[in-house]
């Protein structure tokens, strides 16, 4: 009940706006992927 009440919401986060589509997922998601390279982590692509 709580899932589906804030899968109809739009709201600010950390994260920057959050909404939702009408199958529950996050529209617009921050996506950040890494490579892990000699022991650090080097950022590849970011999606904000």
């Amino acid at each position: 009940m709580f899932v589906k009440a804030l899968r109809e919401q739009s709201f600010i986060s950390i994260l920057g706006p959050v909404k939702f589509d009408a199958n529950g997922d996050w529209i617009d998601a921050p996506v950040t992927v890494y490579r892990l390279n000699g022991g650090a982590l080097t950022t590849i692509a970011r999606k904000d």
